[in-house]
């Protein structure tokens, strides 16, 4: 099975202590293109546990191996084929950080009802909208410990996020199951093009 590397050097976003699933799912496309692969759809990412240093892209041909225990995998096609990505941590610390504004997406945002969107375009890139538009939503609609935070656990798309998404982007919250666990719907106007999981955790 052919295997492919990609170790790219990050920073945190802001004053995160992790790497930020937008930094995941940049590299993610950014490596697979420079190792000559192209994404498409559908994509699924799961992220099982908080990466804090440096991470490693592993690319290979074919489905993820059923016990794997990598901080985050990755499943989409390449061409007509299927293949993941194995997301680890190197020894290599983050030592860099890089400003991330959330403020005007907060501004610009509207809670309908179980729904969010954008009210104007912002400067910020789809991925980021998608998850930070969530993570306002979700505090919005939920109420939970202060030592508690909502992370990204899973996101399914039918095909990658384009630049033209932006001003259309909406999240719906459609199921919580329990206290720890929610899925929404991502929409690009009134189309579907995917889920998100959000799971709630400690806050350090």
């Amino acid at each position: 099975m052919e295997q492919l590397t990609y170790s790219p050097f990050v920073a945190f976003r802001g004053t995160r202590t992790y790497v930020h699933s937008t930094t995941l799912y940049e590299q993610l496309i950014k490596g697979a293109r420079s190792l000559g692969l192209h994404i498409g759809g559908p994509v699924d990412m799961r992220i099982n546990q908080l990466i804090r240093k440096q991470p490693r892209f592993l690319f290979a041909e074919g489905p993820a191996p059923g016990d794997h225990e990598q901080p985050a995998i990755v499943a989409f096609q390449h061409g007509k084929t299927l293949w993941h990505c194995l997301i680890s941590e190197r020894d290599q610390s983050v030592e860099q950080r890089e400003a991330y504004d959330e403020i005007p997406i907060h501004e610009k945002a509207i809670v309908e009802g179980k729904t969010i969107r954008l009210d104007g375009m912002v400067d910020a890139k789809p991925f980021e909208i998608v998850t930070s538009l969530t993570l306002q939503l979700h505090n919005a609609l939920l109420s939970i410990p202060s030592d508690r935070k909502w992370f990204l656990a899973r996101i399914q798309l039918e095909r990658l996020l384009l630049d033209e998404d932006a001003e259309r982007l909406q999240i719906t919250l459609v199921k919580k199951s329990g206290i720890r666990l929610t899925r929404c719907v991502i929409g690009s106007g009134a189309v579907s093009i995917g889920t998100l999981d959000f799971m709630l955790g400690n806050l350090a």
